[in-house]
């Protein structure tokens, strides 16, 4: 934090320049335009949101290259016009009283327009709305000796024992004649599942599209409806429109659905189709 202290205090350009995609937040970035400096990087993390013309240079993307080098290449090639271009120039064009005049009105525009938007503000009410959200959830399931914290714990008891019993029973895809599909067509799909001992209401089915190669998890999903009907035999559909181009496969998932079931790892079952 001392080197990080001295580092935010001493430098007229914070240069930053992760791939996109991979910056985490970029609070350094944050700190440096409270010390009086100018923030030079890729549109990722924070600065995607943040960025301004005039309050700082971004080494902006007009197309995602993919893996390997070629992006670091035109990346690399952006930011040396901007530094050549804008960023030098900036600083060592100098009035009769040797101030840089645009530099230092793009540190003004900064401070003023980019600074009060990400502070400490933006984290602590939302640090303040999560914790009181669970703090109630937390009042909730010890009232009445723990009621609901006890139906919770059965019930994930009931999913663990009973989840091998759930199976596909038919499965309809849909059918683009070998054409392929276009943007604005509707991916319609539904699947009869075998319930066993569990509820309907129990399970949650989604469908997840891929790219293929892509190192980005899922670009397009969607949660299946739960048709009306009674048994332990259920119809579940969708009608999902295709919003992106170029080639992709999809897989269908089954996992647990519960109000107080906040994240899936807390209950890792999952049956892929």
């Amino acid at each position: 934090m001392e080197t990080a202290q001295l580092l935010v205090q001493g430098v007229d350009l914070w240069l930053n320049t992760p791939r996109v995609q991979e910056e985490a937040c970029g609070t350094s970035g944050m700190k440096v335009i409270l010390n009086g400096a100018l923030h030079c990087s890729t549109l990722d993390g924070w600065w995607a949101e943040a960025y301004q013309e005039d309050a700082g240079w971004a080494i902006s993307q007009d197309e995602r290259l993919g893996p390997g080098n070629w992006q670091e290449q035109q990346d690399a090639d952006k930011l040396y016009k901007l530094l050549e271009q804008q960023i030098i120039p900036a600083f060592f064009d100098r009035n009769n009283l040797n101030m840089p005049e645009k530099w230092l009105r793009m540190i003004r525009k900064s401070m003023t327009t980019v600074l009060p938007a990400f502070n400490m503000k933006r984290p602590a009410a939302a640090y303040a709305e999560q914790y009181e959200h669970l703090a109630k959830r937390t009042a909730d399931l010890s009232n009445n000796k723990y009621a609901l914290l006890n139906d919770f714990v059965r019930w994930k008891q009931m999913m663990r024992t009973s989840w091998n019993e759930l199976h596909v029973f038919s499965l309809h895809l849909p059918d683009f004649n070998n054409e392929g599909c276009k943007v604005g067509d509707i991916f319609a799909a539904n699947l009869e599942i075998y319930l066993g001992a569990l509820n309907a209401d129990d399970i949650t089915v989604e469908a997840l599209f891929t790219r293929p190669g892509s190192t980005e998890e899922y670009f397009l999903t969607g949660t299946f409806m739960l048709e009306p009907g009674k048994g332990n035999r259920r119809l579940f559909s969708i009608a999902l429109p295709l919003q992106h181009t170029g080639a992709s496969g999809y897989t269908f998932r089954v996992r647990p659905k519960h109000p107080q079931l906040l994240r899936s790892r807390d209950l890792p079952l999952v049956m892929w189709i």
